[in-house]
């Protein structure tokens, strides 16, 4: 063996190691943001399953600069668009119907049935041989139920944007997928807790390859809709579409959280391959020039033979992106901002009998703060918001985010003795340009 083939050996058993001590598959019944620090990244490939954690680009030597015509003092996260097509957006408080809670609790007891299926498998094995071949079966018909799922996923998107379903068809389709990794991630837990002491690390590896593949068709977006689902309510969901693309987005626990697919982008096209690590982190500083190049810290992982999975915190949130090795696009993106960092920009200020309304917006786009004060003493008012004919909420201590989508909006401000309607869209909404992502990640 060469001495640079020893070289690359030993850093893939660095990686191995690396990629052992987190082998553990999270709790699934709720989302988490998990940051690793382990130290640099070199120039290797790692092997499916595996995870390596370093600095981000642009804050070590020989960091590889940002692309021209992108600037990475903005201090706006880049977003992944929608892609071409013609842009359709709405928004909307998911809500349960008989419909809806039945079909989603009959997806859910289906899917659990696996864990039954793992107890039975393993307690009847005598060997360490027949437990290991039980993980195989149980591991390979995971990998299928993850194709359906991103299929069904497909399916849902499609038949909303081809008018087969209405808005809480899609809701409903998005919140069965959503309950259903988790029951799968939930067998995957048991099936690691119930083999332990016969699992090999191949097998070690599979079982958390799967799981973060099962992370996909989860985030909070997804949990409001299937909040919403089953009975319990919660704030404004919205949903934009064009022909390849799908953003999901909404406030929650203090923060703005949109979720993009890009279905055109998950198999392979045009493009660079990327094959080593370095690579990959060089092409993230291009594509968020802000976010990832501010972030000290990143993990990547390879999730399926195309496509890495890496996750960077930032000053004003956190990012999750999928990125495709073979064309080096982004084919899913979940970013969480924190609402006592973002940076504004005003698109409405409106006084009405000293009455004060300013809505702010993000870059001209989602999250919308719908501020309203006294404009005699700048004390805050409380106020029923109302965007069309629907209630959203109501202003505390004289804020309110919310989404409100691409589309102009009228918006109706009432303190009880005093209202003010305001439209926003003329200057602080979403262009079509934006929308379709030609200024953003990977366009």
């Amino acid at each position: 063996m060469s001495h640079a083939r020893r070289q690359v050996g030993l850093a893939a058993v660095v990686v191995v190691v690396l990629a052992a001590g987190a082998a553990a598959v999270a709790a699934p019944g709720a989302w988490t943001w998990t940051w690793t620090w382990t130290g640099t990244t070199g120039a290797t490939t790692a092997p499916e399953g595996s995870s390596l954690s370093g600095p981000a680009a642009g804050t070590g030597a020989g960091a590889a600069p940002v692309a021209a015509g992108l600037d990475a003092t903005n201090e706006t996260p880049t977003r992944l668009g929608l892609g071409p097509g013609e842009l359709t957006s709405e928004t909307a408080r998911p809500t349960t119907r008989l419909g809806t809670a039945v079909a989603v609790g009959d997806d859910e007891l289906r899917v659990r049935f696996g864990r039954y299926r793992v107890r039975e498998l393993l307690d009847s094995a005598t060997t360490d041989a027949e437990r290991r071949a039980a993980v195989r079966q149980i591991l390979e018909e995971t990998r299928l139920a993850v194709d359906r799922l991103r299929d069904r996923e497909v399916a849902a998107v499609r038949a909303y944007r081809d008018g087969a379903t209405d808005r809480a068809g899609l809701f409903r389709r998005l919140a069965a997928v959503h309950l259903a990794a988790a029951e799968h991630r939930r067998t995957l837990s048991e099936l690691q807790r119930r083999a332990d002491g016969s699992l090999t690390f191949e097998l070690e590896t599979e079982i958390g390859t799967l799981d973060r593949r099962l992370s996909m068709f989860r985030s909070p977006v997804r949990e409001r809709i299937a909040d919403g689902a089953v009975g319990d309510t919660g704030g404004e969901v919205g949903v934009s579409t064009t022909e390849e693309g799908l953003a999901l987005e909404t406030v929650v626990d203090g923060a703005y959280v949109r979720e993009v697919i890009r279905f055109d982008r998950y198999r392979g096209g045009d493009g660079e391959s990327l094959d080593t690590t370095r690579e990959v982190v060089d092409r993230l500083g291009v594509l968020y020039p802000y976010a990832f190049t501010a972030s000290q810290r990143h993990s990547i992982s390879l999730v399926e033979r195309r496509l890495f999975v890496a996750e960077f915190p930032h000053p004003q949130g956190r990012v999750r992106v999928y990125l495709n090795r073979d064309t080096g696009e982004i084919y899913r993106e979940v970013q969480r901002l924190e609402l006592d960092q973002v940076h504004t920009r005003s698109a409405v200020d409106r006084t009405v009998e000293s009455l004060r309304v300013t809505v702010d917006r993000v870059d001209g786009r989602d999250p919308t703060r719908v501020r309203v004060r006294d404009n005699l003493t700048d004390n805050p008012v409380e106020a029923t918001v109302s965007v069309g004919d629907r209630t959203v909420g109501t202003t505390t201590e004289g804020d309110l985010w919310l989404v409100v989508g691409t589309a102009p909006v009228e918006m109706t401000v009432d303190t009880g003795d005093r209202t003010v309607n305001v439209t926003v869209g003329d200057t602080g909404t979403e262009t079509q340009a934006q929308a379709n992502g030609r200024v953003d990640a990977g366009d």
